[in-house]
């Protein structure tokens, strides 16, 4: 007899009313069936469940010749109001992040947030915008929308994913098991932590989880397999992705751009030292030699890294190449 992956029939009933709950979004009953890998009969009756708890409604329909499903809640749950106040930050929030959101979740949210506003306690309206976000390089995720899909189902249901990914331009394609575990918003791009798998779906001895880039899975796939997540390794609280043992950086900033490093955090750890000159020195933990090379190159003149030497090196190195990049006089047509 297979296991229940999903545990006791409660707790597949909390799975069920997240999935079809989250904002408004509609599965098919072959959908449900397979995620939850069960029979069409079983999913039938987890929803039969599901609309006789107080402030549930199972909506249903037809679409050619599949039956959808979603949960919408009928009444605001006991405890929980919405006011004017909680409703302007939800709308800031939104303001803030939906340029990197699908266009579809963009509509959803909207919608939703239009529901809570004709729900309010005080009777607000909606407010206006008040706040927008700027940002380089930014990524349109509406064509990896369904990417984003099954990532999340597959957080979930706890099921393994099938990724084909491609890591650069005109780069080599691979396929990547992974059990999702975290969305990671990083410099304008969301990105999936998930630890990687055999074929057979025994996990691989890798030491710490793998991230990818959504924007380059060129297809993904939820599975049949279940997976554990385990504990959570990943180092928070440092500079960087989890992409190297913790290291220590000391970087030199002129006085130039000392207000702006000494107004943010940079690691947990960081310390500041104020030099009569208006300069400082920044000491902080890393976790990315890739990034702090680049982060300290993008301050060009105004920052000098001190340690570790061999980072140092490595920087120094880079800057000979550029100058002698720009020093010859080529031009790239």
């Amino acid at each position: 007899m297979a296991r229940d992956t999903f545990g006791s029939p409660g707790l597949r009933l909390v799975q069920l009313l997240l999935l079809l709950g989250s904002n408004g979004r509609q599965y098919s009953l072959t959908r449900l069936a397979g995620i939850f890998r069960c029979s069409r009969q079983t999913v039938l009756r987890m929803l039969e469940s599901l609309e006789r708890v107080p402030g549930i409604t199972v909506e249903s329909w037809m679409e050619g010749n599949n039956r959808y499903f979603r949960v919408t809640p009928k009444t605001m749950p006991a405890g929980v109001a919405v006011d004017a106040h909680a409703l302007r930050y939800l709308c800031l929030c939104k303001d803030i992040v939906q340029h990197l959101l699908p266009a579809k979740v963009k509509e959803e949210i909207n919608r939703t947030i239009g529901a809570a506003a004709f729900l309010t306690t005080d009777g607000a309206d909606m407010p206006p915008a008040l706040a927008e976000s700027r940002g380089k390089g930014m990524i349109d995720y509406t064509p990896f929308h369904s990417h984003l899909e099954t990532l999340q189902e597959g957080m979930i249901a706890r099921r393994l994913c099938r990724v084909v990914y491609r890591n650069k331009l005109g780069g080599e394609v691979r396929e990547h098991l992974i059990g999702p575990l975290k969305l990671v918003a990083f410099r304008e791009a969301f990105y999936v932590r998930g630890r990687r798998f055999a074929p057979d779906g025994t996990p691989l001895g890798d030491k710490k989880p793998i991230t990818l880039a959504v924007h380059r899975i060129v297809r993904a796939a939820l599975t049949d397999t279940p997976f554990s997540p385990g504990k959570d390794t990943s180092r928070k609280g440092l500079f960087g992705f989890d992409f190297d043992p913790p290291f220590r950086v000391r970087v030199a900033f002129s006085a130039a751009v000392a207000t702006y490093v000494s107004e943010r955090r940079w690691s947990a750890d960081q310390h500041f030292r104020r030099r009569r000159d208006g300069s400082l020195v920044l000491t902080f933990t890393a976790s990315s030699r890739p990034e702090v090379k680049s982060w300290v190159l993008g301050f060009g003149s105004e920052a000098e890294l001190l340690e570790p030497k061999a980072l140092r090196r490595e920087v120094a190195e880079m800057l000979a190449e550029t100058l002698a990049l720009y020093g010859n006089g080529r031009r790239n047509s």
